[in-house]
């Protein structure tokens, strides 16, 4: 066997080497989205009268901007209840366009032609809470949020 011919690696180590490599890319994603979800401070907040709910309009940072463009960065319309566990994720294409306060009713909150959220109950267990903030993160990272263009 010359030294120019190799083996190539035996198919356990290459389905390794390859769920490692999506895994990477998961986590950085995950991370990510992380800090896009918990924005703090958030570009702009809603409060509900009671104090019950806050929808927080978080920024997603745009790594190249060019001038007169800085206001149609996208971002997240977050739903959280009093302790800040997530209830809702859509995803807004140009938060400038947000020029409205939230329309506050006994069972939903929106802003006019981008994003409705339906109001959990308020007397949901812990767990209950964080299963839907974990469940919301997922559905964020892997991009299956509603659109503000379906309201549209």
């Amino acid at each position: 066997m010359t030294a120019a011919t190799r083996r190539p690696a035996p198919l356990g180590l290459r389905a390794l080497l390859i769920v490692a490599t999506l895994g990477a890319f998961g986590g950085c994603a995950a991370a990510w989205m992380q800090v896009a979800l918990d924005c703090d401070p958030a570009w702009r907040s809603e409060i509900r009268a009671d104090g019950s709910f806050r929808v927080d309009l978080c920024r997603v940072a745009v790594p190249l901007v060019f001038p007169g463009q800085g206001s149609d960065a996208p971002g997240y319309a977050v739903l959280r209840d009093a302790e800040g566990w997530i209830a809702g994720v859509e995803h807004i294409e140009i938060l400038g366009a947000l020029d409205r306060p939230a329309e506050w009713t006994d069972t939903g909150v929106g802003f006019k032609l981008s994003a409705q959220f339906e109001l959990p109950a308020r007397e949901r267990s812990l767990l209950a809470r964080v299963a839907v903030d974990a469940n919301w993160r997922l559905h964020t990272v892997l991009g299956l949020v509603r659109d503000d263009s379906e309201f549209r």
